[in-house]
């Protein structure tokens, strides 16, 4: 079974504290299931492709309705991915939030530009659909 992940409203990320790159920009959103009071990591989207200048300081982030799509096939092998694939698959109530990247975020969410550190961003609450 496949399942595609679709942002259902706006995601709109604040301004940054710092530029995300100075080379070639290669960003990546991640998704994240809330359990209890943790979140922990699902997937991420592959590179985004058609973005041709860098995030600069101060720059405000904005995502459509239906721009962010996630594709899971099966068991995620993420951190606690599975019990957030199974609330997907299952149309049970679970929290959900978006993250950035600027490099791969592999099986872990890492290279995510929190807000903690500069360049950073909060993650977002992501209102989501799976079809």
């Amino acid at each position: 079974m496949t399942v595609a992940v679709t942002n259902d409203a706006i995601v709109t990320f604040s301004p940054s504290g710092g530029d995300w790159t100075s080379g070639a920009p290669t960003y990546y959103v991640g998704l994240w299931v809330r359990v209890g009071s943790t979140d922990h990591y699902l997937a991420a989207t592959g590179a985004m492709t058609g973005v041709t200048e860098s995030v600069e300081d101060g720059d405000t982030i904005r995502f459509s309705a239906g721009q962010i799509t996630h594709n899971f096939s099966g068991r995620t092998g993420h951190d606690f991915g599975d019990d957030g694939f199974a609330a997907l698959i299952n149309n049970t109530s679970a929290s959900f939030r978006y993250s950035l990247h600027d490099d791969d975020p592999v099986t872990t969410g890492a290279n995510e530009l929190t807000s903690g550190g500069a360049p950073g961003y909060a993650r977002q609450a992501a209102a989501v659909t799976a079809a």
